[in-house]
């Protein structure tokens, strides 16, 4: 992913987004992926199609979330997460 700038190797965790004010306002923010169920795909991929790169990070030390409470909920997510990751970019 960080050898190219193609939307296709673009990714992102939705829990944690750090970005530039100036780039995000350019992509067009969360309007922009208001359609999308993953933004830790879409929004990124919004970036790279704008000619912004993007990158990941182990932000572990500064930040926690819990998604899921059951086993159900994690298997809908990650259905929903697959289902959407797996859409050819158009």
């Amino acid at each position: 992913m960080r050898r190219s700038q193609h939307p296709a190797y673009a990714a992102g965790c939705g829990q944690l987004f750090l970005a530039r004010r100036s780039a995000y306002e350019a992509v067009g923010g969360h309007a922009v992926i208001r359609a999308s169920l993953h933004d830790g795909i879409t929004l990124p991929r919004a970036f790279r199609a704008a000619g912004f790169w993007t990158d990941l990070c182990d932000m572990t030390e500064i930040a926690t979330c819990r998604m899921y409470r059951s086993a159900g909920e994690v298997w809908r997510g990650l259905a929903k997460n697959a289902t959407e990751g797996w859409h050819p970019l158009a």
